[in-house]
């Protein structure tokens, strides 16, 4: 949703201008209507790139704690005197709750807008 100022300018280089006609329906040759999200899909190239940085450091930080919880699991096992049983244990249950979390997250932002 665009936010516009007095003078009908972007607070924002990243938000889509919006022209005098109301934006219910834009007409356009041969007299077809379109819905103003119909028209508009595409997001500012400003913002996409955001999007994409936000979105490669997020999956650089999952890797990371997939990397980081066996090597930290070795430390642990010395230190809370855990037989191999139990540490298959702990790194099985951060595997399926890593995978379930995963799927659980998709699911619940395919919902969520």
């Amino acid at each position: 949703m665009a936010i516009l100022q007095k003078h009908g300018k972007n607070s924002s280089p990243d938000l889509v201008c919006l022209k005098e006609t109301p934006p219910d329906k834009i007409g356009d040759a041969g007299g077809h209507q379109k819905n103003w999200s119909e028209q508009n899909t595409n997001w500012p190239r400003p913002l996409a790139r955001v999007w994409t940085v936000v979105l490669l450091l997020g999956t650089c930080l999952l890797y990371c704690a997939r990397v980081a919880m066996p090597i930290c699991a070795v430390s642990m096992a010395e230190k809370f005197n855990w037989t191999k049983r139990e540490q298959g244990m702990v790194l099985g249950s951060f595997f399926w709750g890593y995978c379930f979390t995963q799927v659980l997250g998709g699911y619940v932002s395919d919902r969520v807008e």
